[in-house]
């Protein structure tokens, strides 16, 4: 599961437009989906010694997720106002 998210992640990356954050955000809704799933489905099946540590890298990969949900949310701020993070400061000419 956490490579999965990794991967999710990777093939995602760093969007700057409108469209490149929706297709991030459907990644993310993707990946939340998954882990509810498989949190709701199959972690009850799963023999008891082995239950917590399904449960501790679903929470692990919920939380990157959630980080990754703050930071989409920055980009998504940054791109309505027409500031980007890519454009350089220019220094004070004076």
């Amino acid at each position: 599961m956490k490579s999965l998210v990794f991967l999710v992640l990777a093939c995602a990356g760093c969007a700057v437009t409108p469209a490149g954050l929706s297709r991030q955000y459907e990644w993310y809704r993707a990946g939340t989906n998954v882990i509810g799933v498989v949190r709701h489905d199959i972690v009850p099946y799963v023999p008891a010694p082995w239950n917590g540590m399904v449960e501790g890298v679903l929470a692990c990969a919920a939380a990157g997720l959630a980080a990754w949900n703050v930071h989409q949310q920055r980009q998504l701020r940054e791109v309505k106002n027409g500031v980007l993070r890519s454009n350089p400061v220019k220094p004070n000419q004076t």
